[in-house]
């Protein structure tokens, strides 16, 4: 018990938190709470950082939850939001879970969301063969 507690405690300060998938209850949040998800996620997971300027996304990975999480950039139509794709995985089967927040435009918005969800959809089904 001893070795287990002390293996613990040694581990802990190396030990990654992971980026929450849900961090809000509606889709629709302020421009603050979206730049403080950004900072813990830019924060976090600085390592997986991947800009697509030229559609004005970033997008960061989280290993230990098997998702991926893209921003809107200024200049995107529906900026400031983002779409997290989470992978569930099981014995059989995988399938994605697919959210997002917005405090822009909400038609630009879901435009953006349903894109990610057909993305996930199609390689669910990929997968699925």
């Amino acid at each position: 018990m001893r070795a287990s507690v002390l293996l613990t405690l040694l581990l802990l300060p190396f030990a990654a938190e992971a980026v929450e998938i849900t961090p809000f209850e509606e889709a629709n949040i302020s421009e603050s709470e979206f730049a403080q998800y950004h900072a813990i996620v830019s924060r976090e997971l600085a390592s997986t950082h991947r800009a697509y300027t030229e559609h004005f996304l970033e997008v960061y990975s989280d290993e230990s939850t098997r998702a991926s999480i893209a921003f809107t950039l200024p200049g995107h139509p529906a900026h400031p939001a983002w779409v997290t794709r989470h992978v569930l995985m099981d014995e059989d089967s995988i399938s994605m879970n697919v959210v997002g927040y917005y405090a822009g435009d909400k038609g630009e918005f879901e435009k953006l969301f349903n894109q990610y969800r057909a993305m996930a959809e199609e390689t669910t089904r990929q997968f699925s063969q």
